[in-house]
C-alpha cells in the first residue's frame, strides 16, 4: 500500500516539475553540469511559438548566477523580423514581448535589435543594424539577388575523377570559357560601409566563385 501511494506521489510531483517554467509556452531546458556532483550548472531555457519558431531564449551567464535573455519576433508570414541584443532577466522564467522589448533603458537606445527586410521571394534583401544611430544613418547590411552577366567573367572550371582541376578552353580559341550569361545566381552583399562581396551559384546550388570588393579574384 505505501509502494502505491508513494507511486501516485511521483506521479502528481513530475507533471508539477514540468510546468514550473511555464503553463502556456512551449520550451526545452538544458541543464550542464559543471561538476561531479552536480551543485554548479549552467541553464538554459528556448521557448518557442506555437509554430514551433524559437522566440525567447533565455540562459544563466557567468557564476554569479545571473541571467541574460534574447528575443526573435517574426512577421505575419512567419519569417524572422526583429532580433532583440542581450537584456537582463529575472531567473529562467518566461518573459512576454513587450517585457523585452521596453528594456531599451538597458542600452540607453531604444533600438537595440535588428530587422530583416525581404523580397517577394521571401529572400533577404536587407537587415538594419542595431542602434538608433546606426539605423538614423541608413546603416544596413544589404543583398541584391541577381543573376550572372557577360561582365562578371565567371570562369568555368572542370572537376575531374582525380582530384585534380582545369580551366575549360574552347573549341578553337586560346581564351578561357566563361559561364554564359544568365546561368548562375548572383547575390551581391554589401556591409555597412558598402564593401561588396559577390557569390555565384549554379542551378544544383553549388558555389562557384566568390569575389569580393575590388577584387577580380
Amino acid at each position: 500500500m505505501n509502494n502505491i501511494k508513494l507511486l501516485l506521489a511521483l506521479l502528481l510531483y513530475v507533471p508539477a516539475l514540468c510546468s514550473a517554467q511555464t503553463a502556456t509556452e512551449n520550451y526545452v531546458k538544458t541543464v550542464t553540469m559543471l561538476d561531479a556532483d552536480g551543485t554548479d550548472s549552467l541553464q538554459a531555457v528556448q521557448y518557442y511559438n506555437g509554430l514551433g519558431y524559437p522566440t525567447l531564449s533565455v540562459a544563466t551567464a557567468g557564476t554569479d548566477g545571473g541571467t541574460a535573455c534574447t528575443l526573435t519576433t517574426y512577421d505575419g508570414a512567419g519569417r524572422e523580423k526583429r532580433r532583440y541584443l542581450p537584456v537582463p532577466a529575472n531567473g529562467l522564467e518566461y518573459i512576454p514581448v513587450n517585457g523585452v522589448t521596453s528594456m531599451g533603458l538597458f542600452y540607453l537606445d531604444n533600438g537595440f535589435f535588428t530587422e530583416s527586410h525581404y523580397d517577394a521571394l521571401d529572400r533577404v534583401t536587407a537587415v538594419d543594424i542595431a542602434g538608433d544611430t546606426w539605423r538614423q544613418a541608413g546603416k544596413q547590411d544589404r543583398t541584391e539577388h541577381l543573376a550572372n552577366t557577360l561582365s562578371d567573367l565567371v570562369l568555368h572550371y572542370e572537376a575531374p575523377e582525380d582530384g585534380s582541376y582545369s580551366l575549360t578552353l574552347p573549341e578553337n580559341t586560346s581564351s578561357f570559357e566563361y559561364y554564359p550569361e544568365g546561368t548562375l545566381a548572383k547575390a551581391v552583399s554589401y556591409d555597412a560601409d558598402n564593401r561588396s562581396t559577390a557569390v555565384f551559384t549554379d542551378l544544383l546550388g553549388r558555389k562557384i566563385m566568390e569575389r569580393t570588393a575590388a577584387g577580380d579574384t
